[in-house]
């Protein structure tokens, strides 16, 4: 078995060429050339692999096969998520967050369109979700609670949570980290 662990934003040059020749040779097509962001769920059981095209595709380790290709996002998967429960969370560049359950590649839309996303974090009992604006959207993941924070001038583009899920801290593209 082959560990895969990081993730991948430039898709061109030898980095990619490299994961490419890891991955099981049935996998190999529905990615080739186009991988933006790798992660293996927390039970070692899976990868997800996201790319330009909106495809989404989950990789078993027992058998080297993948689970389904989702078209999901119009452009690019521009951020996934395990969830400590085996779900999968995706974001793309059309706004769009999906959530795929663990035993299922069936979808569920938690967020429509808007502004293009950079990147997901749980925070509690939140999705924190960055966009292409100045604010961060707090979607509650058992309920249908919305908040969203404010205070950075521009794109948030990086999100980081404790532990615990009591602090949130975020990265703008005005070069401020913020503490929540």
């Amino acid at each position: 078995r082959t560990l895969l662990v990081g993730r991948v934003h430039q898709t061109q040059g030898s980095g990619l060429q490299h994961l490419e020749q890891q991955l099981p040779r049935s996998t190999r097509g529905p990615v080739a050339g186009r991988l933006v962001d790798f992660l293996q769920d927390p039970g070692r059981e899976r990868i997800a692999i996201g790319g330009l095209d909106g495809k989404i595709v989950q990789i078993d380790f027992d058998n080297s096969k993948a689970r389904g290709v989702s078209t999901l996002h119009q452009g690019a998967v521009r951020d996934l998520l395990f969830t400590a429960n085996g779900r999968l969370l995706t974001a793309g560049a059309d706004g769009a967050v999906y959530l795929i359950e663990r035993n299922s590649n069936r979808p569920r839309k938690i967020r429509s369109s808007g502004s293009a996303i950079w990147a997901l974090t749980i925070c509690g009992d939140f999705l924190a979700v960055a966009a292409e604006q100045s604010q961060i959207e707090l979607i509650a993941l058992s309920s249908k609670e919305r908040r969203n924070l404010t205070g950075h001038q521009g794109w948030v583009r990086a999100l980081a949570c404790t532990i615990d899920g009591k602090l949130l801290a975020s990265g703008g593209h005005d070069g401020k980290i913020r503490l929540w």
